[in-house]
């Protein structure tokens, strides 16, 4: 059974900036990965804390992460970024 991929906000926004820094076909894998199962080992992910405590992250490079959270009970995974924030 699949998983729902929905995105929030942010992660709309964040689009543009993939795909104009050439991130598109991994991003694009990812998602289908999390769409068949967010807990995949292949590429692994990792368990996010502090402010983010309850979500994941998967690299697209040694900087930007896909970051993501997972609602078991609904299926769901909540897409928050697709590029990482620059301080």
């Amino acid at each position: 059974m699949n998983w729902w991929v929905v995105f929030a906000p942010d992660a709309v926004l964040d689009a543009q900036q993939v795909v104009a820094a050439g991130y598109k076909a991994r991003v694009t894998e990812l998602l289908a990965l999390l769409s068949r199962d967010p807990f995949e080992t292949s590429p692994p992910f990792i368990t996010l804390r502090g402010d983010l405590q309850g979500a994941y992250a998967r690299r697209l490079d040694l900087r930007q992460c896909l970051l993501y959270e997972v609602l078991r009970e609904e299926r769901v995974v909540r897409v928050l970024r697709l590029w990482t924030v620059d301080d």
